[in-house]
């Protein structure tokens, strides 16, 4: 028997509530579709199109939920599949296309470059509990328009886990997928064994812009697997109350499965966003600080079981400008819940300022959290071994069980160790160097930079990715 911590928002009264709220708007209200290809299969399908604008009747939002797929298995760059996006099984990773990072050796902010993302896709590759990575720089040094691509090859060459990348449109989308094709082995390969997991965006409020949806296109005719996310800002780009940003988010998200589901019935898609608020005081984007995000996350994960669909989620970043006390709370509190509630992918480890910059420090310390998260999470084991009544009765009041056989067979099992939070004594701690949590996790990420090494990509794959990259 297990005992296992659990988290729950809304009743099942409430979901229904959300979901027929949300088929209402895309009914009555409709949402903006800027892409050709797409009204035609709407209007195809039986959607009422007029212009841009598309209303959606509820019965094509309940075949495309049933057609979408419950269960998508990603494979590692080896081919081996290493994550199955199903239930409440959660993976963790790093965020996506920060403009500034906080350099581990000098800690100045500063704009990022592709060495930024080599090194932090480096750092994820090493760290145990980063299950899949996103660029978190952006390598500025290359033309605009290319910056994606180049960085798409980087994150080729510098790890084998799976990987989650944007792009600039579709042609460099189409380019992204050849490369990864060849180092899948073709595209059959590709599409039964992913190792990529595309991200694009409509635009809140209820608009689906033309780059996003040719992307949404691409990868349902493909086969791979899709996350279409919103990012509503409640009191902003979405009503104020957080019931209603939900179903503004949801339109968006159920809207875009429509049409990725009218181009290639049964292909892979990925439900879930980014719902949270407007700093009404500093007019910001709240992006792991604030409460109401906390319970937009929990009723998300409720609202993508309710429709049987995998969920990108997101924890492990913070409103502070430094890997500072803030940063910590935070941080710890977003990973935990998180776990709890269980989204099947978890991105932005490492995001600080509302995702303009990077902290590898962070990241650091997101992945010990993450540890200490799973472990919370296996809960507690009840059975004859656990229960210890043998050693209990062989001890005895007034004993120890510190040699006991007993103890050395399960404490690894049981207890948690941590490898970069400190619980000496305060005299140990100082004759260390009386480090804080800040300075040993920088230290761990350098270390890490300088020692690990990337299985590389065989030398004519590689010559073969840089000959696509650079092509015009």
């Amino acid at each position: 028997m297990h005992a296992y911590p659990s988290l729950a928002l809304l009743s099942a009264d409430e979901l229904s509530a959300i979901s027929m709220a949300t088929l209402e708007v895309l009914e009555e209200t409709g949402v903006e579709v800027f892409e050709d290809e797409a009204l035609a299969l709407l209007k195809d399908a039986g959607a009422w199109v007029k212009g841009n604008l598309v209303r959606i009747p509820s019965r094509m939002v309940t075949e495309a939920v049933g057609s979408s797929p419950d269960r998508i298995t990603i494979s590692n760059r080896n081919s081996d599949r290493v994550m199955y996006l199903e239930d409440r099984r959660c993976y963790f990773g790093t965020g996506s296309d920060c403009p500034y990072i906080i350099d581990p050796y000098t800690g100045s902010r500063r704009s990022s470059v592709d060495a930024d993302v080599a090194n932090a896709v480096r750092l994820a590759d090493a760290l145990p509990n980063i299950d899949f990575v996103m660029s978190m720089a952006i390598s500025s040094e290359y033309p605009k328009r290319m910056i994606d691509t180049y960085q798409f090859l980087t994150h080729l060459s510098h790890t084998t886990k799976p990987v989650v990348f944007t792009s600039h449109d579709k042609d460099n989308l189409v380019r992204c997928l050849q490369m990864a094709a060849v180092v899948a082995g073709g595209e059959d390969n590709l599409a039964q064994d992913p190792f990529v997991i595309h991200y694009s965006e409509p635009t809140t409020p209820l608009r689906h812009p033309r780059d996003s949806v040719e992307k949404l296109l691409v990868c349902a005719e493909r086969g791979i697997p899709l996350i279409y996310t919103p990012g509503v800002q409640a009191g902003a780009t979405g009503p104020v109350t957080m019931a209603g940003a939900l179903v503004c988010g949801n339109a968006e998200i159920l809207s875009g499965l429509v049409i990725h589901q009218l181009k290639n019935p049964g292909a892979p898609f990925i439900h879930g966003g980014v719902v949270t608020i407007m700093d009404m005081k500093s007019a910001n984007y709240s992006l792991g600080g604030s409460p109401e995000w906390y319970l937009a996350n929990i009723a998300m994960r409720e609202m993508s079981l309710f429709y049987g669909l995998p969920l990108f989620g997101t924890a492990g970043c913070t409103d502070s400008k430094l890997f500072d006390e803030q940063a910590g709370v935070e941080i710890g509190q977003n990973i935990l819940l998180a776990a709890m509630i269980g989204p099947n992918l978890v991105h932005d480890i490492g995001y600080m300022e509302c995702g303009l910059t990077a902290s590898l420090e962070q990241v650091v310390a997101g992945d010990e959290i993450i540890g200490m998260a799973r472990r919370f999470m296996q809960g507690i084991t009840v059975n004859d071994e656990t229960l210890a009544v043998k050693v209990l009765k062989h001890v005895g009041p007034g004993g120890n069980f510190l040699g006991e056989e007993h103890t050395f067979r399960n404490f690894r099992g049981e207890h948690w160790i941590p490898g970069l939070l400190d619980r000496d004594f305060y005299s140990k701690w100082a004759a260390g160097g009386g480090k804080t949590l800040a300075r040993r996790a920088n230290e761990k990420a350098v270390s890490i930079l300088q020692t690990h090494r990337v299985e590389p990509l065989p030398e004519p794959i590689l010559a073969e990715l840089e000959k696509m990259c650079a092509a015009k």
